[in-house]
C-alpha cells in the first residue's frame, strides 16, 4: 500500500520483521527502496535454527530509540514520532506505581502493538511481573471481552469508551482497575464501572510516551477530568 511504501521509504530500515504470508507484498514494496531491507520472518523456524541461544551482550543506551510508531499527521502524510528507551522506562514506572502494579496479578493487552497504547500495556505490567493476557483480534470486542476477563480473572484492564459501552450490562467482579482513554468518557460509563472498580481517565499524545496527565474518577467531578501530569511526563 502507499502508506507502507511511505513508512519503508521514510525509515530507511536494514530490516523488515514480518511474517512469512506478506513476504511476497513486501518484497514488491521495498523495490522503490535505496537500499533493499533484508526481510525476516518470525514464524519461519530455518531463520533461528543455526543462532546461539545465549543472552545477546546489552549495547543500547537509555537515549537510544526504542521504536518509531506512525501516526496520521496533519498534513496528511503519515508521522514518525520517535521514542528513546528513556521515555518506555519513565512511562511504565510511572504507570507501575499509579497502578499499584505490586498488588496485583493479571492485566490485560487489549490494543494491538501497532498501536502506542499497546506499549502503555505491556511494559509496566511485564516489569513488575504480571501475567499479560493478549486479546486476539475475535477478543477485541463487547461480549468477547467481557468474557476473557471473567474468565481469566483479570485485574487491570485499559479500554477505549467505543468498547466500554458494549459493557454497561457486564459484571466484571476480578477487575480492580479500569483505564480509559482514547477520547471523553460519559459520566454514565464512569459511575457504572467505579461501583467494582477504581476508573483512570488517562490522556497522552503519542508523541509523549503514550500517557501524559491521569486521573483517578471520583463520584461528582466531571467527567472529562484528565486530572495532572504523571512523573516524568
Amino acid at each position: 500500500s502507499e502508506r507502507v511504501r511511505f513508512i519503508l521509504n521514510d525509515t530507511q530500515s536494514p530490516c523488515v520483521v514480518t511474517q512469512q504470508k506478506y513476504l511476497a507484498t513486501l518484497a514488491t514494496e521495498t523495490q522503490t527502496c535505496a537500499e533493499q531491507p533484508i526481510l525476516i520472518a518470525t514464524d519461519d523456524p530455518t531463520i533461528t535454527a543455526d543462532k546461539p541461544v545465549g543472552n545477546l551482550v546489552s549495547v543500547n543506551k537509555s537515549t537510544d530509540l526504542a521504536y518509531i510508531i506512525y501516526t496520521s499527521g496533519t498534513t496528511g502524510q503519515p508521522k514518525g514520532v520517535m521514542i528513546e528507551h528513556k521515555n518506555v522506562a519513565h512511562m511504565a514506572t510511572a504507570q507501575a506505581n499509579i497502578f499499584d502494579a505490586a498488588k496485583r496479578k493479571k492485566a490485560l493487552m487489549f490494543a494491538a502493538y501497532v498501536f502506542d497504547g499497546s506499549v502503555f500495556e505491556l511494559f509496566p505490567s511485564l516489569f513488575n511481573g504480571l501475567t499479560l493476557y493478549l486479546c486476539s483480534e475475535t477478543e477485541r470486542h463487547g461480549p468477547a471481552v467481557e468474557k476473557l476477563i471473567q474468565r481469566e480473572g483479570i485485574e487491570i484492564a485499559a479500554l477505549p469508551p467505543a468498547i466500554l459501552k458494549l459493557l454497561m450490562g457486564s459484571y466484571l467482579p476480578s477487575l480492580q482497575l479500569l483505564v480509559t482513554a482514547g477520547e471523553s468518557p460519559s459520566l454514565d460509563f464512569l459511575e457504572h464501572f467505579n461501583r467494582h472498580s477504581a476508573v483512570l481517565n488517562s490522556y497522552g499524545p503519542t508523541e509523549v510516551t503514550v500517557c501524559a496527565t491521569e486521573k483517578i474518577y471520583q463520584r461528582g467531578t466531571i467527567p472529562t477530568n484528565i486530572g495532572k501530569a504523571i512523573n516524568n511526563a
